[in-house]
């Protein structure tokens, strides 16, 4: 996407991100990005032949923290030259002591709660800026896996719940959903990238079905496990399914489905990953009695994140196995 929009001479190398992508996924503005590099050397990006910024993973996550810890009122000054360990010691700190801060300690699954409560409180206010800085600290302090499972779970539930209760209007819904997605491709982005020879693992949700959160969450997952990951997107046909999976000598595909079709249109659903079951491995995402397990028996189901993290682990093993003794 971004070779397309720069000179042949400025293509961006593997693995580093443009200026209007680290502002995206930071909340720091292009001046004191800049400012932050000239006056303190907190980071030191790589140049294009053009002279334009490129930043790497492992630098957009110390922005992150440098970000947190100015907010707490450490001066950048005092930070910028710190290393990432001392950074993140500071941050913990910060949280262990109690020291004045307008995020709650993120290290346990109560301050992980905490974060959910102070999220949710900032959107039922409609102050956007605030609850996208509160998702913005999590994802930077937390494992992703625990922002995962502690965070980005509870808060999808509690939205559906307000919902449900008419304590949220569709506008809150959108934000929170533009928070999310936005801060998961952020972070499949920022995984460092698999070893030569990892397996692969393409996700999506098929035709119809528009709730992208868990396949989306359990690409993170695979990629975070070491996986080559490939995440589709929403509402791609089986067949095309089939296709990718092909092409992309896949070792599995996951699906999520959510929403409950039509009698006749869930059993054509059915009928069309019976199909690409048979021509890839296949598992599926879908909440508890989700009607579509039941006609596909044969096919691995699963309704909590951390069965499929598990599952994943031992999939990866036995590949690997697998491939040694061949």
């Amino acid at each position: 996407m971004f070779d397309a929009m720069t000179r042949p001479n400025d293509r961006i190398p593997e693995g580093l991100y443009p200026m209007r992508a680290v502002t995206r996924f930071t909340g720091l503005s292009p001046d004191v990005i800049r400012v932050w590099e000239r006056r303190y050397q907190a980071v030191a990006p790589d140049r294009t032949a053009g002279r334009a910024r490129r930043y790497s993973a492992t630098e957009i996550r110390r922005l992150l923290m440098l970000h947190e810890l100015t907010r707490r009122g450490h001066g950048i000054g005092d930070v910028a030259r710190l290393p990432d360990e001392r950074l993140r010691e500071l941050l913990e700190r910060d949280s262990v002591l109690g020291r004045p801060s307008e995020h709650p300690a993120v290290t346990g699954r109560a301050s992980c709660d905490g974060v959910v409560a102070e999220y949710m409180g900032a959107m039922g206010r409609f102050d956007v800026r605030r609850a996208q800085d509160i998702l913005a600290a999590a994802a930077a302090m937390l494992p992703t896996t625990t922002f995962l499972f502690e965070v980005v779970v509870p808060v999808l539930r509690e939205v559906g719940e307000r919902w449900s209760r008419h304590e949220l209007g569709i506008a809150h819904e959108h934000v929170v959903s533009s928070h999310v997605k936005g801060f998961l491709t952020g972070l499949l982005r920022l995984v460092p990238a698999p070893a030569p020879g990892a397996p692969r693992l393409l996700a999506a949700t098929p035709r119809n079905q528009q709730h992208e959160f868990g396949a989306l969450m359990a690409a993170c997952l695979g990629a975070v496990r070491g996986w080559d990951v490939a995440y589709l997107g929403p509402d791609i046909p089986a067949a095309d399914l089939g296709i990718a999976a092909d092409l992309a000598d896949a070792d599995l595909v996951v699906v999520s489905v959510l929403r409950v079709p039509p009698p006749k249109e869930l059993v054509e659903l059915a009928a069309e990953l019976k199909a690409l079951a048979r021509r890839t491995t296949l598992w599926i995402g879908s909440p508890p009695g989700h009607p579509i397990c039941a006609l596909l028996k044969n096919v691995r189901a699963f309704d909590r994140l951390e069965d499929l993290l598990d599952a994943l682990d031992e999939r990866q093993r036995l590949l690997a196995t697998r491939a040694s003794t061949l």
